[in-house]
Order: C-alpha cells, then structure tokens, then sequence
C-alpha cells in the first residue's frame, strides 16, 4: 500500500512542478501585469493530505482554515475585504469543492 501511494505522491508531484512552472511564467507576462495582476507571482498552495473523508461545510471550513488562514499568499483574501473581486476554487471533479 505504501509503493501506491509514493507512485501517486510522484505523479502528483509532477504536475504541481508544471503547474508552477506556467504560473511562474503567466506571473512574468504583461498582459496578466496589466489586467490587475500583482507584482507578487502567482501563488500556488498545496493542500495537505487528510486521512479521513472531508464531508459538509464544517471540514470545508476546517481545510479553508488549515490551508490559507495563516498562508501570507492568501492573507489580502482571508483578512482584507476592502478590494475583493473574485476568488477561483479550482479540482477535481466530484470531490465538493
């Protein structure tokens, strides 16, 4: 059980290592610069793995706080409201995001 989940931590960790690769490379590009984007790059947050079914808003709540609450990438979002626009939650199809 423990070779099947190194071989998907690996998998995944090849696609976040793209990931930030093109958000690095977005995060350089003037067009984004010039449409409102920030001089900070984009951040790109992992979220930890839990060992139990995260169901209902209670453990949406809890992920949200565990993940981004003390996350200074995402403190304009969790504590300053004055300039929200719009927050994109992006996954996995069918996980109840």
């Amino acid at each position: 059980l423990k070779l099947y989940y190194n071989r998907r931590m690996s998998g995944q960790q090849k696609w976040v290592s793209k990931l930030k690769e093109a958000v690095a490379e977005v995060s350089k590009d003037e067009d984004y610069k010039s449409n409102g984007g920030s001089d900070q790059p984009i951040a790109v947050t992992t979220v930890p793995f839990f060992d139990v079914e995260l169901v209902g808003v209670p453990a949406l709540a809890y992920v949200g706080r565990e993940t981004f609450q003390n996350n200074p990438d995402f403190d304009h979002l969790m504590n300053d409201f004055s300039n929200q626009k719009v927050v994109i939650c992006g996954g996995k199809g069918g996980v109840g995001k």
